[in-house]
């Protein structure tokens, strides 16, 4: 576990927000969260839990590379009644993504849910060309 953390603080601090192409033109990578999927939204408020995600959005940023394929990320996590993620899987892109990605959300403090809640949801990065 220590090993996870010290190779996720690495893939945080290593990893540019943008990379340089041709003509110096700059390329940066985009996410888009997409709303959280849950079976039961009466125990969690789905908004509530995209803003606690949104406030974590410039390390989730970062866990994407422009030098990286654009693709999804999908998250199926569990919040327990403390608001705490009490585990979390995430698939998609590639391996270092998808395991910054976790390493992020593992670390996020939700809304007390009235129960413990399982959602998913879709990160969607994108490398976005420069404006002339």
């Amino acid at each position: 576990m220590r090993a996870l953390v010290l190779s996720l603080a690495l893939l945080l601090t290593i990893q540019p927000a943008a990379a340089q192409y041709k003509h110096g033109a700059e390329h940066t990578s985009e996410l888009r969260i997409s709303t959280p999927k849950m079976k039961d939204s009466g125990v969690l408020n789905k908004g509530a839990v995209r803003r606690a995600l949104k406030r974590k959005f410039a390390e989730l940023t970062s866990c994407h590379t422009p030098a990286m394929p654009a693709g999804n990320v999908v998250v199926d996590l569990s919040i327990d009644r403390d608001g705490l993620v009490s585990s979390v899987r995430a698939r998609g892109v590639s391996t270092n993504v998808a395991a910054c990605v976790q390493g992020v959300i593992d670390g996020i403090r939700f809304p007390l849910p009235k129960a413990t809640v399982k959602t998913r949801v879709t990160l969607t990065y994108r490398v976005a060309r420069p404006r002339p």
